[in-house]
């Protein structure tokens, strides 16, 4: 007798767990999942951009201290010579060292010390950093007046200049960087006599 109950228990145990999902749920379910990625989708395009940014700042920060340490170790001075981005570029700059006569700078490969950011346009040769692109540069405070190149330099200590070398920053370098989609915007500063590269 009890045996017989154990079976008509198992029996309907069974039958409950066989008797699955219907129509309906699966749909509910479905619906459910679409929505979530949907919404999950642009944060993680916004990350991956972000990313793509923090490591295009990097290269170009990197490219500062390249410039920098360049200088102090030769003991000339060294100029960054910045091009703002256009509707059909994304800016860029090269690396240039002389008194009255500029040289571009040879990179230790050998290749010549030329970036172009974001959009490649007409131009070619020199590095390409496609994730960023170079927005107005803030440049240089020289004696309380804005200047107007769009050239800093860094001296034989490592400071940072505007115009001549014997004239020094007095204010920070601000050089925005933005990501190719217009949505995330990152900013390279130089601190004026310290020469100190943040990114913010």
């Amino acid at each position: 007798m009890m045996r017989g109950g154990e079976d008509y228990g198992r029996g309907c145990f069974v039958n409950k767990m066989r008797r699955g999902f219907t129509l309906i749920e699966i749909l509910v379910v479905v619906t459910i999942l679409a929505i979530a990625a949907t919404a999950a989708i642009p944060m993680i395009n916004n990350g991956y951009a972000d990313v793509k940014l923090t490591a295009a700042a990097r290269s170009v920060m990197a490219d500062l201290f390249y410039a920098q340490n360049y200088a102090i170790t030769t003991q000339n001075e060294v100029y960054v010579v910045f091009t703002a981005a256009s509707p059909t570029i994304g800016g860029g700059y090269m690396l240039q060292t002389g008194s009255t006569t500029k040289t571009t700078l040879v990179r230790p490969g050998g290749s010549s010390f030329v970036v172009n950011l974001g959009k490649l346009g007409n131009r070619t040769g020199g590095t390409e950093v496609a994730d960023a692109k170079l927005l107005t540069v803030n440049p240089v405070t020289v004696a309380g007046t804005a200047a107007t190149s769009n050239t800093i330099g860094f001296d034989t200590l490592g400071q940072p200049f505007n115009g001549t070398p014997t004239t020094l920053a007095s204010g920070a370098t601000l050089l925005p960087l933005r990501s190719p989609d217009d949505k995330i915007t990152m900013t390279l500063s130089i601190e004026p006599f310290t020469g100190e590269i943040t990114v913010q």
